[in-house]
């Protein structure tokens, strides 16, 4: 049986899932992830630019790593005679090293994109047991449906398409949770290992420090929910690209124009309002949804609106909690700092699941009737966007196959012709 799970990836991946409290077959899912990076249909997005990119390694020396890597901070030593890939253009050291180091045996960049994937994914399983030790497990329907949303809330496939971000994202996490299971400040400390594959973790990792060793009033917090909420209506019209322009006026310095270019630049806060613009109406909603219903969440908890039965108080969560939900709304309408929505939404689903634990009552049962088909949408729609990321053959083909042959058209393409 675990032959046919090694010859046929995603059988394995299936049976892993299925039974993801077993530790013997969590080896389906990892091999699953690999095969599923090495034959990732290169449709567009990230993942071109570093397949793209990847064949300039061969040009780098030992030395010009430790060059890129020493100032990885300072673009003009940096660049002083390197050419600037997508691998090397921003101030962090994770994907270029791979990148490298996967280029000493191989030309072929599917090679990385496998390593990532299986990289990504132990990052996720390690959050999940994270989770568990911090919550505890439980039959309960309740319980399952919260677990299973943090399972599927991050998209499968963004962890090769968005190489950088995804795996800092569960890095983080698993570190912070660490924290909270031990109590021991040095995986607070441990947090910023997140930056060295997406800088930008240098904001949550500064709030997390924050967060666990100054005492905040609650009158604080209430004060920067109210300020973050008007934030967030006023950058949600057009008129309010003005404003944010305006605060985002002191990126001046060419180093830090540079690294923040495709984050909180104006072109990409344009390009996010065009693209919400266009697309459709199912995915638009799939967003306002979940983000109503988790904000809705924690507003009803911080300010004791429910009707539930306490949990036992954790300090350093609540007030990390609270800071995320802050940053999540700060970050809301920034351009692609907005995913840090998704720390929220970890901590929130968290935070349910602790309820669930405890609450047996009708209010809990509701909620989950709200929410069942909110997750629902939104996993219809993050997997038929991850579609056009599958190859076909990784659902039907014998592993070995995958080394050989790839498929013209994508999952999607295959399925319904685009």
């Amino acid at each position: 049986m675990q032959l046919i799970f090694f010859i046929f990836p995603f059988l394995g991946f299936y049976k892993g899932v299925k039974d993801f409290f077993s530790a013997k077959y969590r080896y389906g899912i990892l091999f699953f992830a690999f095969w599923f990076g090495y034959s990732v249909f290169q449709y567009s997005g990230d993942v071109t630019r570093y397949a793209s990119d990847f064949s300039f390694f061969a040009q780098y020396s030992w030395s010009d790593l430790w060059h890129l890597i020493v100032n990885f901070s300072d673009e003009s030593l940096k660049f002083s005679f390197l050419k600037r890939t997508t691998y090397n253009s921003k101030p962090d050291i994770f994907a270029v090293t791979l990148g490298f180091l996967v280029s000493r045996f191989t030309e072929n960049p599917r090679w990385f994109f496998a390593i990532v994937s299986v990289i990504y994914v132990y990052f996720i399983l390690k959050f999940l047991d994270e989770v568990v030790r911090f919550t505890g497990k439980h039959n309960t329907k309740g319980w399952r449906i919260y677990f299973a949303a943090l399972v599927f809330i991050v998209p499968f496939y963004v962890g090769v398409t968005g190489i950088r971000f995804w795996p800092a994202l569960f890095l983080f996490g698993i570190m912070l949770l660490r924290y909270f299971n031990t109590k021991e400040k040095k995986y607070i400390f441990y947090t910023l290992s997140a930056v060295l594959i997406h800088y930008t973790f240098i904001v949550p990792c500064l709030i997390a420090m924050i967060a666990v060793t100054v005492k905040v009033n609650r009158r604080i917090f209430k004060l920067l929910i109210f300020m973050g909420i008007v934030y967030v209506l006023l950058s949600s019209t057009t008129s309010s690209l003005d404003f944010i322009k305006n605060a985002l006026s002191f990126f001046q310095n060419d180093t830090i124009s540079n690294a923040t270019s495709g984050y909180v630049d104006e072109d990409s806060i344009i390009k996010k309002s065009t693209n919400l613009a266009t697309k459709n109406w199912y995915v638009v909603w799939r967003s306002n949804l979940i983000n109503a219903f988790f904000f809705s969440f924690f507003i009803l908890d911080f300010f004791r609106l429910n009707k539930w039965k306490e949990i036992k108080q954790n300090k350093s969560f609540e007030t990390v909690y609270c800071f995320f939900f802050i940053l999540a709304l700060f970050t809301f309408n920034l351009g692609s700092l907005g995913r840090f929505v998704y720390l929220f939404y970890f901590l929130v689903i968290i935070r349910i699941l602790m309820y669930q634990a405890v609450n047996k009552n009708d209010e809990m049962i509701r909620l989950s009737y709200f929410f069942v088909p909110i997750m629902l949408l939104h996993i219809i729609v993050s997997f038929r966007a991850g579609f056009y990321y599958v190859d076909p053959f990784l659902l039907i083909s014998p592993s070995p196959a995958l080394l050989f042959v790839q498929s013209p058209v994508s999952l999607s393409e295959f399925l319904i012709g685009h």
